[in-house]
């Protein structure tokens, strides 16, 4: 029977073996990135729905990935890659900013 339940993610671009939460921040931060901080929740929130629980430390994996990111935005290609060439470098450096001082607030 086919299911139309999304039970997983496979991050491709940075395929590896590790703690889920890597690849959470940085799921997070895309999301964050594309369509707001707001978006980032909603990532939670679908990791609530399918496991029944909140992901551990996720503040934690939030500063990992915002930390690897480059210090100036209009380098970072992602967002063409995605499909998203319409977002303007001083927006995703303003989105990236917001995304790291929640982790720290969080975290400090």
């Amino acid at each position: 029977m086919e299911s139309s339940r999304c039970t997983g993610a496979v991050d491709w671009d940075c395929a590896g073996a590790g703690a889920a939460g890597i690849d959470l921040g940085t799921l997070r931060l895309d999301a964050a990135l594309h369509y707001g901080l707001d978006a980032a929740d909603q990532v939670i929130e679908g990791w609530r729905r399918s496991t029944g629980a909140l992901p551990d430390e996720m503040p934690y994996w939030d500063l990992v990935a915002s930390l690897t990111t480059v210090d100036d935005m209009a380098l970072c290609r992602a967002p063409a890659e995605h499909g998203r060439s319409d977002i303007p470098s001083f927006l995703l450096g303003q989105r990236r900013d917001a995304f790291l001082r929640a982790a720290l607030t969080q975290v400090l």
